[in-house]
């Protein structure tokens, strides 16, 4: 249950962040996200939600096998959806989104955290060059990069992991 609907103030879970994960039918990635993401060093400070958006794949079952919270729901309703549901059953006010095809890095959870905590961040961004190249996730990439450039004069934005020498966003 989210600690703001017990009536405790957030944070007070000794949790510092929730990392979100919306599946549907991710069973061709689910395993390897999770599991990237419990090997995370810093993997103690976080809760780890994810939200079922309506799988008929073996995706449920696969995250089953993680100590997880799995939410799951009645009908699909879309990946924003199921993010702002996992966001509403989180116990933190420090939120991280992971779709279920991004294999993060070890250290990628505690640089988000720190580049949160150490600077005037509000948005942060964990990868420049994501690990799948399919049409969407270069798509979604593409779309991010722009909005951070578009915002980036009133927004601050923070990239823990620089891209490689002369690369930038798509």
């Amino acid at each position: 249950m989210p600690l703001a609907s017990q009536g405790l103030p957030l944070g007070s879970s000794g949790l510092e962040a929730t990392v979100i994960i919306p599946v549907r039918n991710a069973e061709r990635t689910l395993w390897r996200c999770l599991e990237a993401i419990f090997a995370s060093e810093a993997i103690g400070k976080f809760e780890v939600i994810v939200v079922d958006d309506g799988s008929t794949d073996s995706s449920v079952t696969i995250a089953s096998h993680f100590p997880c919270e799995l939410i799951l729901c009645e009908q699909s309703r879309g990946p924003a959806a199921a993010r702002n549901r996992g966001a509403k059953e989180a116990r933190t006010a420090l939120l991280f989104f992971v779709d279920a095809d991004v294999f993060v890095k070890p250290d990628t959870l505690t640089l988000l955290l720190t580049a949160l905590d150490t600077s005037v961040a509000e948005f942060a961004s964990y990868d420049p060059n994501p690990f799948n190249q399919n049409f969407a996730t270069v798509l979604y990439h593409t779309l991010a990069c722009s909005s951070q450039d578009d915002t980036a004069e009133t927004t601050p934005v923070f990239y823990p992991i620089a891209p490689p020498s002369g690369e930038t966003c798509l």
